[in-house]
């Protein structure tokens, strides 16, 4: 065996122990017949009369997103796919976290002898690598339940919003002043 060829065996591993780790379930109720993963939906709340299916984790392991929105949707939908793979409809979000995988060190150094001196300069430079890594619970929602609050399907994890009021303010209404809430300005400190 040749040296090429032990070089694309070892990167062949490689890349399949990466992405083999990239979502898990433990199931914990009844699996059933699977589903598409764009049917799953994602909730914050737990809706009324669900069943627990499974624990899933994922992660963004070898995602090739470079924004934190990219690595995000690559979590969601791994999650979204491992429950539909165990027939559940719908995820109950626990969490997403960030994760410190590893980190990518360089640098250089200089160094110059004459005589009875010796003098060395040098740089180096670390940067952290991060993983995205979140957990949910795969729940089979039956048909007709009341829901509870699914987020916005677009691949992408925002609030509910409320609902707009069915009648304008009086225009002598007054807005309290933005001094009264409960954001602070940025390096002040709270009392």
């Amino acid at each position: 065996m040749n040296i090429q060829a032990i070089r694309n065996t070892g990167l062949g591993i490689l890349l399949i122990a990466l992405t083999a780790c990239a979502s898990s379930s433990i199931l914990v109720g009844t699996a059933r017949e699977p589903v598409e993963p764009e049917l799953v939906k994602i909730y914050l709340e737990p809706p009324a009369g669900y069943e627990t299916v499974a624990l899933l984790e994922a992660s963004d392991l070898g995602a090739n997103g470079f924004s934190a929105q990219s690595r995000m949707n690559k979590v969601i939908n791994r999650l979204k796919a491992e429950a539909a793979d165990l027939g559940a409809n719908g995820i109950l979000l626990q969490g997403i976290d960030t994760q410190i995988t590893g980190t990518v060190n360089s640098g250089f150094v200089n160094a110059i002898a004459s005589g009875s001196s010796a003098y060395a300069t040098g740089m180096g430079y670390s940067a952290a690598q991060t993983s995205k890594v979140g957990r949910a619970i795969a729940i089979y929602v039956p048909q007709g339940s009341p829901s509870g609050i699914p987020v916005q399907q677009t691949g992408t994890i925002d609030p509910p919003t409320a609902s707009a009021p069915t009648t304008a303010p009086a225009s002598n209404s007054t807005i309290p002043p933005a001094t009264q809430s409960n954001w602070q300005k940025w390096g002040e400190k709270r009392d």
